[in-house]
């Protein structure tokens, strides 16, 4: 009868030795993921913003449209208004100083509005510090 008694702590023991062990995995797992993430979430915010201020430039038609809109939303057409609040989202964000380094370029003919951001975010992990690049580049015509 002794020898059940035996298998059964065997088992046990396994059984808790694997659950330590899949937990550690799991921990291990969800604190890269979120460090990793972040990176990437931010990016996208970014991303949407740069997408979400050169779509108020699509709404300009000619220059006379241009200058007698005279409301809040009128600085948001001008070029340097969607740069302006470009600068502002990227402030808002917690993204580094060099997300600032904002690259605008418009073109008159064909209306077009040229974004490049280009930055680094750094990333401190358990026992390293890791790199990664960030390039967001987005053109728009009209």
């Amino acid at each position: 009868m002794g020898l059940p008694e035996q298998w059964l702590h065997r088992e046990r023991t396994v059984c808790t030795e694997r659950s330590i062990w899949q937990g550690i995995v799991l921990a291990v797992v969800g604190y890269y993921g979120i460090e990793f993430g972040g990176v990437y979430w931010r990016r996208y915010k970014l991303e949407e913003a740069v997408k979400q201020r050169l779509g108020y430039a699509g709404q300009l038609t000619s220059e006379g449209i241009r200058q007698h809109l005279l409301d809040d939303i009128a600085g948001q057409l001008t070029s340097e208004g969607i740069r302006q609040h470009l600068l502002d989202d990227i402030a808002s964000m917690d993204l580094p100083p060099a997300a600032r380094n904002v690259k605008f370029v418009e073109t008159q003919q064909p209306r077009a509005l040229h974004v490049s951001i280009s930055y680094a975010e750094t990333v401190n992990l358990l026992f390293t510090t890791k790199k990664f690049p960030v390039s967001i580049e987005i053109r728009r015509s009209f």
